[in-house]
This record gives C-alpha cells, sequence and structure tokens, in this order.
C-alpha cells in the first residue's frame, strides 16, 4: 500500500458530491426559469387574445398571479427585482433570515449589502450585464444585518418590453454552508495533494519490527541520504536517542499499540547523513492487510526553519516580556467595552493594586475633575482614533492620586473590526510637580520683574527731572545770565554739562531697556523698503565714519524689494550696529550686504575693526557691558547700545547673530522676518 492511495479515494468522493450537487442545483435552476417564463408570459398575456372565454382567462390569470405570490412570500430563496439604475424595487420575505426586513431593502443599491471587497466586483457584474443583459448565474458573498458574512447563489434574469430590458429579477438561494463545506473539502483534498506531489516531503513505510520498506528520492535532498541506503535499515538508527526513548521505539521495533495511538502527528529530531541535526514534521498512519496492521507509511516534512523561527520568536517574545514586564510604563490592553485583559507589573507603582486585582475590572476611579475628559477620550479609541498623551489624574488604591499620561491605539481583526485597546500609561506625577513649581517661580519672576520695572521708571524719572533743572541752571550761569563767568568757571560749567548729559543719556537707555523688556512695546508694521531704511541709518552716521575717514559700502541686487516692517526699530538697530562698528573701527571699511526676500530681509554689517575675543561674544548683549581693550581709552558710553538691539530684535521677532575674530573685525548678522499688516504686539 502506499500513501497517494488515499488520496484517489478522498478525491473520487468529493467528485460524486460535487456532481450530485450539481445536477441538483441545474435542476432547480430550470424549474425557476419556467415559472419566471410562465409569470412573465401571463403578466404580459392580451386578455383579447382570450376572448373566447374572457371570464376564465380573467379567474386564470389571478390564480396564477396568486400562486406565483405566494410562492414569493413563502419561499426560502430570497426572490428580488431591481430597476436599471440598479436599486431593489421588490424583496421577498425570506430576506428576513439575513436579518433584514423586505422594506428596508426596497430602493436601495445592492452594494450597500456587500463588503467593500465585493463593490467591484458588483460594478464588473453591473456592466456586464448592461451590455450582455442575459440570464447569468453567480456566487457572491453579504453583509448580515448582525455584521456576519454569508453566501448567496444569485440567478438574474431581465424583463424586457419590446426588446428593451426594463429591470431585472432573480433568485438569491443562501449557499453559505456549502461554500463552508467546500472550503473544509478543498483544505482536505489540498493536503493529500501536497503530500502526494510535493517532492520536498519523505514518503516512507515501515514495517512493525521499525524497518524501512520503501523511502522517496526526496530523502536525499533533505538528509543527504539515498533511497536505497534506507531501505532495510531500522527507524531507530536516524534518530537521537533522547528522541527514541520519547517515541518508546527500541531496536526491535515500537513498544506501542499503534492502534489505539491518536497522535499521528509529531516533530521529531533526525539525524543527516553529516550528523547534523534537522526537525521533521511526521504524519503516518496504520497499513493494514486483511484487517491486520501489517506496518506504518506516512510522509515526513523538513521544518527546521520552522522551528528555529519559533525558538526565535519565543526568544523575541521572552525578551519583550522582560522589557515590558520591567518597564516602568504601564502596558494595559482593554477590551472595547472596558475590561481589562492584561495590566503590566507597573501597575503596582503606579496604581498601588496588584496586575491581578485588576485584569477583569474596569478602570479603576479617575479623579473627579478628569472624569469627563476620559471618557470623551474611551469614545475616541473605541471608534478607531489613536492618541497619545493624554493628561490626567487617577486614583490610587491608597486613596491618593497621581498623574499619568495615557497613549492608546487600537488593534483590529482581519475584517476591521475592534478587538482590543493596548494603552502605555507613563507616571508623570514628578515632572507635573516641577512644571507647577517652575510655574509659581515663574509668576514670582514675573511680579519681581513688573517691580523692578515700575522702580526703575520712577526712580529714572526722579533722577532725570533734577539732572534736566541742573543742566537749566548751569546753562543759565554759562550764558551770563546771574553775572559775568571767567575762563575757568566757563569750562566747569561745560564739563557739568556734559557729565548731567552723559548721566541723562544713561538713565534714558535703562528706562528704553526696562520699556522694551516689559512687553508692552507695541509695532508699527508700514510697507518699506529695506535699502531705503539702511541709507536712513547710514545718513545717521555717516558724519562719524567721514571724521575717522572710513568707508561705508552697499550691497544689494535687488533695491526696489517692498516689505512690511516697523520702519522705526528697525533703523534704531542698523543705526546702533552702524554706529558701533564706525566707532570700534580705526581704519578701512563697514560693509552692508541686503539680502530682501518675500518673508523677510537678512542685513549683514561687517567691520574691519577691532574685532571681540571669543569669551565676550557671549555677554556683549549684556546690561553696561562694555569691552576692555588694552593700550586703548575706555570707549564712550554705558554699554546700554547692543543691550537695546537685542531687546528690539526680540520685540520685532527677528534674529541676530554675531561673529568676530581680535584684530580683524566683526559681522552682524541680522535677520527680519515681515510682518502682518493688521498686527499689533500686546
Amino acid at each position: 500500500m502506499v500513501p497517494w492511495c488515499k488520496t484517489s479515494t478522498v478525491t473520487r468522493t468529493v467528485n460524486i458530491c460535487t456532481n450530485k450537487r450539481r445536477r441538483f442545483l441545474l435542476i432547480l435552476i430550470s424549474i425557476l426559469y419556467i415559472i419566471n417564463f410562465l409569470g412573465s408570459q401571463l403578466s404580459t398575456l392580451d386578455i383579447n387574445k382570450s376572448a373566447f372565454n374572457p371570464d376564465n382567462t380573467k379567474d386564470s390569470t389571478e390564480q396564477a398571479i396568486e400562486i406565483y405570490r405566494l410562492l414569493a412570500e413563502t419561499s426560502s430563496d430570497i426572490i428580488w427585482q431591481m430597476d436599471m439604475d440598479g436599486r431593489f424595487t421588490y424583496m421577498s420575505p425570506s430576506a428576513r433570515r439575513f436579518g433584514y426586513e423586505p422594506e428596508e431593502c426596497i430602493g436601495k443599491c445592492p452594494t450597500e449589502f456587500l463588503p467593500p471587497d465585493g463593490w467591484d466586483y458588483y460594478d464588473y457584474r453591473m456592466a456586464l450585464d448592461r451590455e450582455d443583459p442575459t440570464p447569468r448565474r453567480y456566487e457572491i458573498r453579504v453583509i448580515c444585518k448582525d455584521g456576519s458574512y454569508a453566501w448567496l447563489d444569485v440567478i438574474v434574469d431581465f424583463v424586457f418590453v419590446d426588446g428593451v430590458p426594463v429591470r431585472c429579477q432573480g433568485v438569491a438561494r443562501d449557499i453559505t454552508e456549502r461554500k463552508l463545506a467546500e472550503r473544509a473539502l478543498a483544505a482536505t483534498e489540498e493536503k493529500y495533494r501536497l503530500l502526494a506531489e510535493n517532492a520536498s516531503d519523505i514518503l516512507w513505510q515501515l514495517d512493525l519490527q521499525g524497518r524501512f520498506t520503501y523511502m522517496s528520492q526526496a530523502i536525499t535532498k533533505l538528509t543527504g541520504y539515498n533511497a536505497e541506503e534506507c531501505i532495510g535499515r531500522r527507524l531507530i538508527e536516524f534518530l537521537p536517542t533522547s528522541e527514541a526513548e520519547r517515541l518508546n521505539i527500541h531496536s526491535d521495533g515500537f513498544h506501542v499499540d499503534l492502534e489505539k495511538t491518536s497522535t499521528r502527528l509529531i516533530e521529531v529530531q533526525a539525524f543527516k547523513k553529516d550528523g547534523e541535526v534537522i526537525w521533521l514534521e511526521v504524519s503516518w498512519n496504520v497499513v493494514y492487510l486483511d484487517k491486520r496492521p501489517v506496518g506504518i507509511q506516512g510522509i515526513a516534512r523538513d521544518i527546521t526553519h520552522r522551528k528555529h523561527t519559533e525558538a526565535a520568536l519565543r526568544e523575541s517574545e521572552q525578551r519583550y516580556k522582560s522589557i515590558i514586564e520591567n518597564s516602568s510604563d504601564l502596558i494595559m490592553l482593554l477590551k472595547p467595552d472596558g475590561l481589562i485583559i492584561y495590566m503590566s507589573p507597573a501597575c503596582k507603582s503606579i496604581l498601588d493594586y496588584e496586575p491581578s486585582e485588576m485584569v477583569g475590572t474596569y478602570m479603576r476611579p479617575i479623579y473627579p475633575d478628569d472624569c469627563e475628559l476620559v471618557r470623551k477620550a474611551f469614545e475616541r479609541a473605541i471608534s478607531g482614533d489613536r492618541g497619545t498623551n493624554l493628561e490626567y489624574r487617577i486614583v490610587r488604591k491608597d486613596g491618593g492620586y497621581r498623574w499619568v499620561s495615557h497613549s492608546w491605539s487600537p488593534i483590529f481583526d482581519d475584517a476591521g473590526r475592534l478587538m482590543m485597546i493596548a494603552s502605555v500609561i507613563r507616571d508623570i506625577t514628578e515632572r507635573k510637580e516641577v512644571d507647577e513649581a517652575i510655574r509659581k517661580a515663574h509668576d514670582n519672576i514675573e511680579r519681581a520683574y513688573e517691580l523692578q520695572r515700575q522702580f526703575l521708571n520712577n526712580v529714572t524719572h526722579e533722577v532725570r527731572t533734577p539732572l534736566t533743572a541742573i543742566q537749566g541752571y548751569a546753562q543759565m550761569i554759562l550764558e551770563g545770565l546771574t553775572g559775568p563767568v571767567n575762563t575757568e568757571q566757563a569750562q566747569l560749567l561745560k564739563k557739568m554739562l556734559t557729565c548731567s548729559q552723559d548721566l541723562i543719556v544713561m538713565v534714558t537707555g535703562v528706562l528704553e531697556v526696562a520699556r522694551l523688556k516689559s512687553g508692552i512695546v507695541g509695532l508699527k508694521p508700514v510697507v518699506c523698503n529695506p535699502y531705503d531704511v539702511v541709507e536712513k541709518s547710514i545718513a545717521a552716521i555717516l558724519p562719524q565714519a567721514q571724521q575717522k575717514e572710513i568707508t561705508l559700502n552697499i550691497e544689494c541686487h535687488q533695491k526696489q524689494t517692498m516689505g512690511v516692517y516697523d520702519e522705526d526699530k528697525l533703523t534704531a538697530i542698523l543705526t546702533n550696529l552702524l554706529s558701533n562698528a564706525v566707532k570700534f573701527t580705526e581704519q578701512g571699511e563697514v560693509c552692508i550686504v541686503i539680502n530682501p526676500g518675500l518673508n523677510g530681509t537678512e542685513i549683514i554689517i561687517s567691520d574691519t575693526g577691532i574685532g571681540i575675543s571669543e569669551s565676550d561674544l557671549t555677554n556683549i548683549f549684556d546690561e553696561f557691558r562694555q569691552l576692555d581693550y588694552p593700550g586703548k581709552h575706555k570707549p564712550t558710553g554705558f554699554g546700554m547700545g547692543l543691550t537695546i538691539v537685542a531687546t528690539l530684535v526680540e520685540v520685532i521677532g527677528g534674529s541676530l547673530t554675531v561673529s568676530s575674530k581680535k584684530r580683524i573685525g566683526t559681522a552682524f548678522t541680522l535677520y527680519v522676518p515681515t510682518l502682518d499688516p493688521h498686527r499689533q504686539a500686546e
């Protein structure tokens, strides 16, 4: 006996069953077509043709129509009718077996009852039927009202008026059980076909003493042995000792009752010819002769790769399991109704519950103020939306609460139905406490800054007022309004005026910085040309540059590009930067490069001055910061210019970078974005 004998038997059985079903279906289709033909003939019957007995014809017609109506309403098959636009105009009551009332179907298109993967096939069928409206039969899968699927065997026919199809009608039979049976039969048939035709599997036979009596040539590909080398040798010679003991196989044969052994599919290790061990999946059955067992036959398949993959998957699973179980984040799986089906060990540290206390229950109480937030998030989750970093408070077992950040992802099955929701919950209590501390500190800083601003406003006002008065009195004395002034007195009075003016400038600078940093300075967007603003700023420092014989160069390839800027603040920024460039350049030149664009303008101001050391670059924008230059006099001013520049740049939303090298020069790169014409800073 050989293994493929059973395959032939099964195939013949399947063919016989299939032929019976086909004959039955053909007979059924014929009957339905006859009924359909008679119905169409009766419905279009011209009463005048039956003038010889009109009463009998009328009664017969009504009786036939009543019979057909009863057939349609009592038939277990679905009888339907559609217009040529593809919408149901009639549906028999048998549609209820799929959960639909007939009235629900009227006026609807069949695609509303089909899964998405069946829409293209339906469109194809409709196009084919319209092109060639002849009776057809096909099988299609539909969605029941409860969401399950059913298979229908559909017969479609057309009703013609004057040779033109006016509607289609048909009969649909539930063949779900048949389809399942066909699939089961197909799976069985495929199994036997693979066993017989797949050359990579080994077909073998053993006698009851465990000696091989047959071996297919596939043994060579898998193990390196020739089939002839195996004939007459015992099975135990090809098995590791541990495997032989596990299977209760000894040198004299099998020590088990083969007829009572229920396991006919096993996985076993075996030796290749070179000594390497491989894994085989072996299916077998007992061979009978005159109702007596005479041997065993079966098929062996190489599953070494699969076993290695399974081992790797187990290792990977163990690794990820270790990561999850040792993670400080809480990993949770929920069913769509909110039932918890898994909770990682971090549950104890975050919620003070053991995971076993949570599995099989629903989420523990949420902090009352956050319940509505969590409820809306759960509705999003069960509708299929993903979510990240939802922050709320959850009540612990000990009565306290913790702040958590919750991210989730829905998991769907192959049919697109929501199976579960995977969640990751992170304890962010410490971060929240730090954020709260930072917020309070920020509020304190804001209050302190406001007090400082008020103090500076008051002080500068109180200082500037008497200084202005001192300047006035000194000017009056210098002009001789109080009497003659000698040369020495005049010099002292001029020094007094200069010092008081410097002091007023310093106080004004301090007040300006405080005003800019207060955030109450408004923006004044106007349409202007950056090139014109640069020229205006150059005009302000031109006398100083001419006095030191410093060359001013401007480069701009798009002089006519307009934009919306705060012209006054941009002028103040450029004037300060140009003034500094001229002040710290003894000889050489100052270059201005303008690169206007649609969204903003870049302006580079470079000089050949004394430069700035790398250590000073980080603090040149600090208040009252002046650089030391050995061998040079202390520059004039109070170190407020660049502070005002940096603050103005921040107000207009720009950026300012500086690069410099001692005794080579300095370059400031200013980028000014265009403004919204309607924008006003608060």
